[in-house]
C-alpha cells in the first residue's frame, strides 16, 4: 500500500488520506458488501494485518526482554539491542496445566489481575490466544464466567485496561461475539478517526478517567458517576453501544436488539437488561437534542423525558453521550457542546424529579434513605424534625439527593433562625470549582440575586440544583467556577460573598 501511495503521488507519501483512499481501493480490487463500502472492506483487511504483525512483534520483544540481557560495545559506547532496560512490570501467571486451560478459569484470572492491578504474563497470553479455537461457544456462556465478567464491569475506574487485554487476545470476541464482529471495523467518513472497536475501548478509558478523577474537564461528570451504584450496567451499555454498526442503517435500533440477547446471556436481571437496551437504543439522542433542538421549548424537553423515563437512565445517558463523543477524535468535543449537554441534563432532571410519581420499589428505597438520615443525625436532630423535613420536600427529593447532602441540609436548617441566609462552602481546588449550599426563605427574584452576587466575583454557575419546601424554605446547591476556567474562589473570599 505504501508503494502504491508513492506511485500515485510521484513522491514520498506515507499517509493514506481520504483524497487517495478510493483510488487505492480500486487499484487493489477490493469489493465491499451490502452494508460495507469498498473502502471499508479494504481498511478492515489492512487493520487486521497490521494488528497481527503488531501482536507478533510484541510477543517477540517481550520474550527477548525476559531473557538474560546482553550489552554490546558499539562505536565505543554501550548498546542494548532492545532499548533501555525496562522496569519489571507486575504480571500474573497461570499454572499451565490442563485444569486451568478453560475460559472460566481465564475469566477468573482476568478478574484477579484487575483487583491486584497486574497484567497477564506473555506465556499466559500466548496460551489463551492459541487455545481459544479449541473451545466451542458454549464454553464461553457459563453462568460462572458471566458472573465474573459482570464483576469486572462493576469495578468502577478499572475496567478499560482489562477489557482491552481481553480484546487483544481475542477472548472478548468469544465472550461477546456481538462485539468481536467490530474488530478492525472501519468507518469511512471525515469524523471517525478510529476503528469501531478502538473507538469503544477509548470511550471506556475516558469513563475510567472520570471515575478516577483525572482531568479537570471530567469533574462534573464524576459527581454524576458517583451516583450510579452498580456501574456494570453503564459499562456494559457503553461497551455495546455501537454493536449495530456494519449492519446497515439505524445502528442504534439494531444494536439494542443485539444487546438484549447478550445481556440475557450474561445474566443481567430483566430490569438492568431493559436499561441497557434503552441506553443503546438512545445513545445518540442526548447529543442530537442538545445540539440540534431549541432547549427552551418545553415540548422539546417533554419529548426527551418521555424517552428517557427515569433519572438513573438520564445519568447514564449523560455519561455515555460525553464519553462517546470524546472518543470519536481529538477536538470533536467543545466547551459549547458541553454547555448544551448540561443545559439539557438539568432541564430534563428537574422534569423527571419533580413532575412524575415513583414506583413501589422506589418508595421502598425512600424509606431506606429516611432511616439512614435518621441514624446519622440521631444524636443531633430529633426524629420529628427529620420527618417534617421529608414531608415538606418534594417526594423525589430523598430519592435523587445524596444522603450526605440531605444531612448537610438538616444541619444548616437551624441556623436560619438566627440569620436570613445560611451558606456552606466546599472547595475542590484540584478540579477548579467550589460547591456552595445555600439555605434561605424563598422570595421573588432570589435566583437572580444569587447569580448577580456570584457574577460580581467573576464566578460562573456551572450547575444548580434548586429545591423548595412547602413552607417556602429553599435549599439550593451551586457548583461555581471561574468565567474563563482559570479562577476559583479562595477561602478568604467566602465572607465577602456572604456579606454581599
Amino acid at each position: 500500500m505504501r508503494n502504491e501511495l508513492h506511485f500515485l503521488t510521484g513522491r514520498r507519501t506515507d499517509i493514506l488520506s481520504h483524497a487517495l483512499l478510493n483510488t487505492v481501493v480500486k487499484n487493489f480490487g477490493f469489493r465491499g458488501s451490502k452494508f460495507q463500502k469498498d473502502s471499508e472492506a479494504f481498511l478492515k483487511h489492512y487493520y487486521l494485518q497490521a494488528r497481527r504483525i503488531s501482536q507478533i512483534l510484541e510477543t517477540i520483544l517481550i520474550r527477548r526482554r525476559s531473557e538474560t540481557r546482553r550489552s554490546f560495545n558499539w562505536l565505543g559506547g554501550r548498546y542494548s539491542p532492545f532499548g533501555a532496560p525496562q522496569k519489571k512490570k507486575a504480571s500474573s501467571q497461570i499454572e499451565h496445566s490442563r485444569f486451568l486451560r478453560s475460559p472460566e478459569k481465564w475469566m477468573q484470572h482476568f478478574r484477579y489481575g484487575q483487583s491486584q492491578g497486574v497484567s497477564l504474563d506473555e506465556p499466559t497470553r500466548t496460551t489463551i490466544r492459541q487455545t481459544l479455537p479449541q473451545f466451542k461457544q458454549a464454553a464461553f456462556s457459563t453462568s460462572a464466567l458471566a458472573a465474573d465478567f459482570r464483576a469486572i464491569l462493576r469495578n468502577k475506574g478499572k475496567v478499560a485496561q482489562v477489557i482491552r487485554q481481553m480484546h487483544d487476545l481475542g477472548f472478548l470476541g468469544r465472550v461477546l461475539p456481538e462485539f468481536g464482529r467490530l474488530t478492525c471495523l472501519a468507518q469511512h467518513d471525515l469524523y471517525h478517526k478510529y476503528t469501531t472497536d478502538e473507538h469503544t475501548l477509548r470511550a471506556l478509558e475516558i469513563l475510567d478517567e472520570i471515575a478516577q478523577g483525572q482531568g479537570t474537564s471530567h469533574g462534573p461528570y464524576q459527581k454524576v458517576l458517583n451516583e450510579i451504584h452498580d456501574s456494570s450496567t453503564l459499562y456494559f451499555a457503553l461497551l455495546m453501544h455501537d454493536t449495530g454498526k456494519g449492519l446497515g442503517g439505524g445502528h442504534s435500533s439494531k444494536g439494542a436488539l443485539l444487546v438484549r440477547r447478550a445481556a440475557s446471556r450474561l445474566g443481567f436481571d430483566p430490569d438492568e437488561g431493559e436499561k441497557i437496551q434503552l441506553l443503546v437504543q438512545h445513545h445518540l439522542l442526548m447529543g442530537h437534542v442538545s445540539q440540534r433542538r431549541h432547549l427552551d421549548d418545553s415540548h422539546t424537553i417533554e419529548e426527551f423525558v418521555k424517552k428517557v423515563q427515569r433519572p438513573d437512565i438520564l445519568n447514564m445517558l449523560l455519561l455515555i453521550t460525553y464519553t462517546d463523543a470524546q472518543a470519536v477524535a481529538p477536538g470533536v468535543w467543545t466547551d459549547w457542546k458541553d454547555y448544551l449537554l448540561w443545559d439539557l441534563y438539568y432541564k430534563a432532571y428537574d422534569r423527571l424529579m419533580f413532575t412524575q410519581g415513583i414506583s413501589s420499589s422506589a418508595r421502598a428505597e425512600l424509606e431506606t434513605v429516611h432511616q439512614q438520615v435518621a441514624h446519622l443525625l440521631k444524636l443531633e436532630i430529633d426524629a420529628a424534625t427529620i420527618r417534617k423535613h421529608f414531608r415538606l420536600m418534594p417526594e423525589k427529593y430523598a430519592l435523587y439527593t445524596s444522603t450526605s447532602q440531605i444531612v448537610k441540609h438538616l444541619r444548616l436548617l437551624p441556623q436560619l433562625e438566627e440569620v436570613p441566609v445560611v451558606l456552606n462552602w466546599e472547595g475542590h481546588p484540584d478540579k477548579g470549582y467550589t460547591d456552595l449550599t445555600l439555605v434561605t426563605r424563598d422570595h421573588r427574584g432570589l435566583f437572580a440575586q444569587i447569580a448577580g452576587t456570584l457574577s460580581a466575583f467573576n464566578l460562573n454557575i456551572l450547575s444548580a440544583q434548586l429545591t423548595t419546601r412547602d413552607d417556602g424554605i429553599v435549599f439550593d446547591q451551586f457548583q461555581v467556577g471561574g468565567q474563563a476556567g482559570n479562577y476559583r474562589l479562595h477561602q478568604q473570599d467566602y465572607p465577602r460573598v456572604e456579606k454581599l
